[in-house]
Order: C-alpha cells, then sequence, then structure tokens
C-alpha cells in the first residue's frame, strides 16, 4: 500500500499584485497552509483528545514538543513528520477549526452581502433566504443572551432585577392581563354565537 505524503502547497499561478488587499492575503495565506494526510488528522485528533484529559489539561500546545507530543499520542510516526514545513504549527494549532469557522463565515457573509446588493431580479429567492437565515439567527442571539442573563441570576438578584424594573414590567402584565381577559370574552362569546 502506497503511503501519501503530506504536502505544502503554494499557489503560484496567481499573477495579481497583492498590495494590502485582505481578502489576496487570506487567499494566499490559505493556498500556503499545510494540508495534512489522514493519518496526520488522526494523529492530531488523538493528541487533542489527550489534552482535554486532566492530567494534561494545563499543558500549552505551543511548549510541547516531539517527546511530549508521542507521548501523549503514541504515535512513533511524528518523528517523520515533525520537521515538515507547516506540519508542527498545524499540529499544535488548537484553534484551527475556530479559525477555518471564522473564515468561511466571513466569506458566506460577503456573499450573502453581494447577493442582497444584486439588482437582478432572479436573485430574489435567495435574497429572502439569506433574510430568513439572518434573521433566525438574530433571534436565537437574542434569546441566548437574555436567557443567558437571567439564568445566572440567582432569586435575590432576580428579585432586585424586577424591583428595578418594576415601572417598566407592571404596564407590561397589565396589558397582558387586559389581552387574556379580552380573548377570554372573544372566547365565550364565540362559543354562544356557535351554540356550545
Amino acid at each position: 500500500m502506497e503511503r501519501k505524503k503530506p504536502t505544502f502547497e503554494r499557489n503560484t499561478s496567481s499573477t495579481e499584485d497583492s498590495g494590502s488587499n485582505p481578502d489576496v492575503i487570506i487567499s494566499k495565506l490559505i493556498n500556503e497552509t499545510f494540508r495534512p494526510t489522514e493519518s496526520q488528522r488522526r494523529a492530531k485528533a488523538a493528541l487533542m483528545a489527550a489534552l482535554v484529559d486532566s492530567n494534561n489539561s494545563l499543558l500549552d500546545p505551543k511548549a510541547i514538543n516531539l517527546a511530549t507530543a508521542i507521548r501523549l499520542t503514541n504515535i512513533q510516526t511524528l518523528t517523520a513528520w515533525w520537521n515538515q514545513p507547516g506540519f508542527r504549527d498545524w499540529f499544535l494549532n488548537k484553534e484551527e477549526i475556530k479559525q477555518k469557522i471564522k473564515y468561511l463565515t466571513d466569506k458566506a457573509l460577503e456573499s450573502a452581502v453581494q447577493i442582497l446588493d444584486d439588482p437582478d431580479p432572479r436573485s430574489s429567492s435567495a435574497k429572502v433566504n439569506i433574510l430568513k437565515i439572518l434573521l433566525q439567527y438574530e433571534t436565537a442571539e437574542v434569546q441566548t443572551k437574555t436567557n443567558t442573563r437571567f439564568d445566572s441570576m440567582d432569586m435575590q438578584q432576580l428579585r432586585g432585577f424586577l424591583k428595578q424594573n418594576a415601572h417598566i414590567i407592571r404596564p407590561l402584565l397589565e396589558e397582558a392581563k387586559s389581552v387574556t381577559v379580552m380573548t377570554e370574552e372573544q372566547d365565550s362569546h364565540d362559543k354562544d354565537d356557535n351554540g356550545d
């Protein structure tokens, strides 16, 4: 069985002058990123799992040397990979997933803005879908922040909050009561009309 060699690729086909254009810089960084093999991904997963272990949780990944990495993962092949260009930086980067998600999210938002700004009527359904997603996200974000704020309060803090905001809450409660009474009266009236 032939082993796949890891690659360190550079995209040299671009003749675009990078200057200070952030998109070009990010694109170059991605094109010049170490691309691990499946075996290397499994080794990194083993390292990250070992770092989650309470005995190793205080280890700073940047301070891990080859001997420590082998001890934590029990993978001897690390010796062959350790000095390959880009391997160590990739292997010890705990933030890789977050960084990729952040980059892809930014790219998706840029694409969404382009679609929303597109005057072509054929993009209407795409615009509606983007707006739905953004509204769902915003609603979930507000709900999460609200829940987190109140979930972290003990009973005394909650009472203090209610007391401090009583001037806002009382009118809302009164309005809710009147709506409930009106709804109950309407339901009763509807039942009378239907002969129930």
